[in-house]
Parts: structure tokens; C-alpha cells; sequence
């Protein structure tokens, strides 16, 4: 019996040990295994949210081409920042020896200028080896692109490049358009850029949701310009404050960015260019929450009236610092200095020496919050 006793003492003691052997290492490892979350902000747009979605796009998609001028895009690029494309995407492709395929997405494509031309740029750099792939991929509301009812069309573009040209595609419903054409391309782009499209979507945060989360981990970016931010507060769309509404915004993601003011003005006021960059496996974090989605009547009833109003619990400033006002024509960046010197290693005129200002360089100040 007492031998019995002692065998069974013994086990149980095991067992516990090695029950608590197995917690230290699965707490130890924790950090090494993730999965990533998926994003869920969108998922809780109201009901009218999504029917002005679905009417911005029903008003789009009857049209074969884009007529938004000037940001079309062109074969030069978009300018954004007066960043050079190719240059960023070198840098990439640098930081990564170990792959071969490489993601771009242009959201709000217009008539798919962007891509040809940067695949254009590629296949005639030599310094892009042979051997590396890139999937340049367009998506836009309108069709026109190709044959079927989705209006897509790929095509290889010399030996570096493959066109993806998406039409009739729902852009502020990026996950459930990619699904509904059996394309996953979660956690796969190295470079998302988009100019003056966000600023016409009825939903311009859960679309930027949406499209971090399809970032490469640890290293993919966005370049983007401002959108309309509307609060609880702010009356209408056309509010001053949408400028302060935009830096609280970046500062609330918490994560890596850099923002300087745009040469275009936007409702009246000065509006933003930005670099945000995926620095982790997790989804991005929106502390925001819906109220809900409008027309505005003050203006015509064109789709790029549909707006949504937020709330923001917190926000970092009330206003504006002075020196960023003030910037006296000068070129000032404001955000994370480790993402500023990274596109500093292939920009000459991206300094964080005050002595060598001009203006044209983009002068480093450091974050707005310091």
C-alpha cells in the first residue's frame, strides 16, 4: 500500500513538473509563434456605411476609363512627397537578398498609368537583376481593363514584371473583392501607394485597414496622401480642422510614420503626404468607432460627397505646434527618424542637417509629440 502511495505521489509530482515545464516554454516561445490577427474595424462599419460604399461604386464602375486628370498617375510616377518610386522599390529588393518576388499595389489605379510605367523603369534597370520577379498590381472601380465580368487582364511586361489590372473592383471592400477572385494576398505587399482616391472613399479608415494588413510584416510601407477626417465635432466636411484630425490619426496607429505637408490644398486647407510601415506581424490598431455615414447636401450630389463621421476617444493634440505652421516654405518631415533616414539612403535631398536646407530638401524636425 505505502509502496502503491509513493508510486502514485511520484507520478502525480511528474506530471505536475511537467505541466509547468511546458507553460514556461509556451510562455518563453510565445512571442516567436504568431499568428496575425485579422483586421476587424471595417467589419463594424453601420449599415449605411456600406450602402454608400456599394452607391460610390455603382456610380463608378459604368465607365470604361478614369477622368481624374492629373492623378491618373503617369509613367514618372505620382510624385507623392517627390519621392522617387523606383528608388524606393531598389531599396526594398536591397534589404532583402534572400527573396525574388516582390509586391506592389496601387490603390485607385485611374487608367493603370502608374504600373506601366514603373514596369517600364524596371525591366530597363540594370541593377535590378534578371532573376527578380515583380507583381505590380492596379485596382480601380471602373472596367474597361479586360474581358469577363471582374474586367481584369495580367500580362508579363519584359522578364522582370507581371500586371495585374483589376477593374470593377469594389476598393473599399479590399478583402472580400481579392476573395471573390480567389487572389490572397495577405501579409504580401512590400509597397502600397495611392493618391487622391482615399480622399473619394465614403470609408477612408477601414480601407486603410484593410490595405495595411496585406503589408509584408515587419517591413512593407504605404505612401498615401490625406482624406477627409471627419469627427464628432467637426460640422461638415469642409472643416479646418481636418488637418490636425489627420495627425492625430497617424499618431493614434502606433506605428512607424512620416508626414509632411502637401502642395495640394485640400478643402480649402493644407493637406498631408505620408509614409506608414508595417514594423510587426500584428494588425494595425484603430481606436476609433463608427457614428455613421452621410451626404453632404451643402454640395453637389456627386459620390464624392458620401462621408463618414467618426469618433476618436483620444487625441494628442489639440493643436497644431506653432513651427509646424510656420514651416516658412520649407519642407518640414515630422515622425519616426529611423523611417526618415531609410528614405534618406536613396534621396540626396532628405537631410537632417538644418545647414543644408533649402527649399527643396525635406528637412527631418522630428516627431510632432516631442
Amino acid at each position: 500500500m505505502i509502496k502503491n502511495l509513493f508510486y502514485f505521489s511520484f507520478v502525480f509530482i511528474l506530471t505536475i513538473s511537467s505541466a509547468s515545464l511546458a507553460m514556461k516554454f509556451e510562455k518563453e516561445n510565445e512571442s516567436k509563434i504568431f499568428t496575425p490577427k485579422l483586421a476587424t474595424f471595417h467589419t463594424s462599419r453601420p449599415q449605411e456605411t456600406q450602402k454608400f460604399i456599394d452607391c460610390a461604386f455603382d456610380s463608378r464602375k459604368i465607365y470604361t476609363f478614369s477622368g481624374w486628370g492629373t492623378y491618373n498617375g503617369s509613367e514618372f510616377g505620382y510624385g507623392l512627397m517627390h519621392l522617387d518610386e523606383i528608388k524606393i522599390l531598389k531599396q526594398i529588393i536591397q534589404d532583402h537578398p534572400e527573396r525574388k518576388d516582390f509586391y506592389i499595389l496601387d490603390i485607385g489605379a485611374g487608367n493603370f498609368a502608374f504600373s506601366y510605367g514603373l514596369a517600364k523603369m524596371i525591366n530597363k534597370d540594370n541593377a535590378i537583376s534578371s532573376d527578380i520577379k515583380i507583381h505590380l498590381y492596379g485596382v480601380r472601380a471602373e472596367g474597361g481593363t479586360g474581358l469577363g465580368d471582374t474586367q481584369d487582364i495580367s500580362e508579363f511586361i519584359g522578364n522582370k514584371c507581371v500586371l495585374h489590372n483589376l477593374g470593377l473592383f469594389k476598393t473599399e471592400n479590399l478583402f472580400e473583392s481579392l476573395k471573390e477572385r480567389n487572389i490572397n494576398l495577405k501579409n504580401k505587399f512590400d509597397f502600397i501607394v495611392s493618391r487622391w482616391s482615399f480622399v473619394h472613399f465614403v470609408d477612408p479608415i477601414g480601407t486603410l485597414e484593410q490595405a495595411y494588413d496585406l503589408l509584408i510584416p515587419q517591413s512593407g510601407i504605404i505612401l498615401m496622401d490625406s482624406f477627409r477626417l471627419l469627427l464628432q465635432d467637426d460640422p461638415t466636411n469642409e472643416s479646418p480642422k481636418n488637418l490636425l484630425n489627420m495627425w492625430n490619426f497617424l499618431e493614434s496607429l502606433k506605428v512607424p510614420y512620416i508626414a509632411s505637408l502637401s502642395g495640394v490644398q485640400y478643402n480649402s486647407h493644407a493637406g498631408l503626404n505620408f509614409m506608414i510601415k508595417r514594423p510587426h506581424n500584428q494588425t494595425i490598431s484603430i481606436s476609433m468607432s463608427y457614428i455613421n455615414s452621410y451626404r453632404d447636401f451643402k454640395k453637389d450630389k456627386d459620390y464624392t460627397r458620401l462621408v463618414t463621421q467618426y469618433v476618436m476617444p483620444h487625441q494628442f493634440f489639440e493643436e497644431l505646434p506653432n513651427e509646424f505652421m510656420n514651416h516658412n516654405n520649407h519642407i518640414d518631415v515630422y515622425g519616426d527618424k529611423s523611417l526618415f533616414e531609410w528614405v534618406a539612403k536613396n534621396h540626396s535631398n532628405w537631410i537632417t542637417n538644418e545647414k543644408e536646407r533649402t527649399l527643396t530638401t525635406y528637412y527631418y524636425r522630428g516627431p510632432i509629440n516631442k
